[in-house]
């Protein structure tokens, strides 16, 4: 009987060892921090990268071609270095829309200062930032403009007045609904020490009054009586003054601050408008300002509104030995008057139109003069309040301390 043939063993199987990690593919280095990246989504490849504002841009290069997208990539992150792209998804702005903003916001609120805000844009801020996008204008734009206004020979008030347009451009911006911009960048500020100390005593006010001409003098009474601004001063109405009750009356839109305010007249001040209503009344009647010129042409008087008065004013400090000065100077003077006359300063501050204590005090200047009167007040509280020492005599005099024995 035959035997059955042995069974074969079945081959071998190679198993998985217990501990084998699956194989994985390197992973690829990282772009650099702000180069932005790339990617392929679909069969073609976009690019992202961040705006100045914080927010991510994405867009397609519309190209299966990896180069074109590295090629679009370098193209935008140049432009936003050099600040000639930027793109928010809340709205593309340019600094012009942020200029015409703000010049709409002076004329809706009747800013009296417009046309020197007008004359600022157009001569420095729009030839620098004139085509930024407002995003762009970034911290370090802000500073390379102060940085060469300064090499221009601008005075830091004046770049510090540039820069307070700027950033209220940016501010109303921020306020806008929708915003403009996503947030305001920081802006540095020039410290500028500008601050005048010009003022005028009582003599020297009478010897610019005589150097004067005639129809300035009245203007410089009022300016130096009430410390209104010249502005205010040269577009004052008869319709605003009661000489009845001795007082001048501001409207709103007539004030720097945007505020009326009522000023009293002195003895002085009325006696020079009682004399410009007279010479009103008999010479130019159909004038309707309180301080005017004169010309007398071929016998017939014609009023010109007072506006430009430089050259006479130079001319008459001169004269008088007062070179420097200028005409805001009689109102911090009228501002000193009043304090040292013993006005309650919130008083002052209704006369003066001053809105703030800090703008107050600038005005409020104190004297060499002032400062020994003080002096002089000191001593006398002093020799009020210390008794009299009696003269040393034999009788009062105190012993001498006995001397020591050893």
């Amino acid at each position: 009987m035959e035997s059955s043939p042995a069974r074969s063993a079945p081959p071998e199987t190679s198993k998985p060892e217990a501990h084998a990690l699956p194989k994985t593919s390197p992973r690829k280095a990282k772009r650099p921090r702000g180069t932005g990246s790339i990617f392929k989504m679909g069969k073609y490849f976009y690019l992202a990268y961040y705006l100045p504002n914080g927010f991510q841009k994405t867009e397609s290069s519309r190209s299966p071609l990896k180069t074109v997208a590295q090629e679009m990539l370098r193209d935008r992150l140049e432009k936003i270095r050099q600040g000639l792209y930027c793109e928010t998804p809340l709205r593309k702005v340019t600094f012009q829309v942020l200029a015409d903003d703000l010049l709409e916001d002076y004329r809706i609120n009747c800013r009296r200062s417009i046309k020197d805000a007008e004359a600022r844009i157009k001569k420095h801020l729009r030839p620098f930032f004139g085509n930024y996008l407002a995003a762009a204008i970034t911290t370090e734009k802000a500073r390379e403009y102060l940085l060469l206004r300064r090499s221009e020979g601008a005075a830091d008030g004046t770049i510090q007045q540039e820069l307070a347009l700027l950033k209220r451009m940016l501010s109303l911006a921020s306020r806008a609904t929708p915003p403009k911009i996503a947030r305001i960048p920081y802006i540095q500020m020039p410290r500028a020490n500008n601050v005048r100390t010009g003022f005028i005593e009582r003599e020297a006010y009478v010897r610019l009054l005589a150097a004067l001409p005639d129809y300035l003098r009245p203007v410089v009474t009022m300016a130096y009586s009430t410390g209104m601004r010249r502005g205010e001063i040269c577009s004052l109405r008869w319709e605003n003054v009661d000489l009845l009750n001795r007082i001048v009356r501001l409207n709103a839109v007539e004030t720097k601050n945007g505020e009326g305010r009522v000023i009293p007249v002195s003895d002085e001040l009325l006696e020079a408008l009682t004399a410009q209503l007279h010479l009103r009344n008999t010479t130019v009647p159909d004038c309707s300002f309180v301080f005017f010129r004169i010309v007398k042409t071929k016998g017939n008087a014609r009023w010109f509104p007072i506006a430009d008065f430089r050259g006479a004013w130079n001319t008459a400090c001169g004269a008088a030995g007062l070179t420097g000065l200028i005409f805001h100077d009689l109102r911090r003077s009228a501002v000193r008057n009043l304090v040292r006359s013993g006005v309650q300063e919130t008083v002052a501050m209704k006369i003066s139109g001053h809105k703030t204590t800090s703008v107050f005090q600038r005005y409020n200047i104190t004297s060499e003069l002032d400062l020994m009167d003080a002096v002089r007040k000191l001593q006398k509280l002093q020799d009020v309040a210390e008794p009299t020492r009696p003269p040393q005599t034999e009788q009062n005099a105190s012993p001498a301390p006995p001397a020591f024995v050893n």
